[in-house]
């Protein structure tokens, strides 16, 4: 009884090892994948940030190219504005002359 006890020991001794073994890689490659998950959140929550912070400096650039197009229009009507002035005094003074000459 004795002998036999010991042979169903060392059988089981046998057959546990390689489960071991095998749980042993699956438990290294589990912690391998969890770090590099790890990282890819980071990463992730990094690049979201990051875009963040982009998406605000476009809405604030967006905002300034809005300004800027406003004041150039608005430079563009008075400059019409003064062509305008301009022209009217000079052809007031064209009819002015004619019409003194010819009176």
């Amino acid at each position: 009884m004795k002998l036999s006890g010991v042979l169903q020991m060392k059988q089981a001794n046998a057959t546990s090892h390689p489960r071991a073994s095998i749980l042993t890689a699956a438990r290294k490659r589990l912690q391998l994948e969890t770090v590099r998950r790890k990282a890819a959140e980071t990463s992730l929550m990094e690049s979201r940030q990051h875009y963040g912070q982009l998406l605000v400096k476009s809405g604030l650039m967006k905002e300034q190219l809005r300004k800027l197009s406003l004041r150039i229009l608005l430079a563009r009507k008075e400059e019409r504005k003064h062509i305008s002035c301009e022209l009217h005094d000079d052809i007031t003074q064209i009819l002015t002359g004619i019409n003194g000459r010819s009176a």
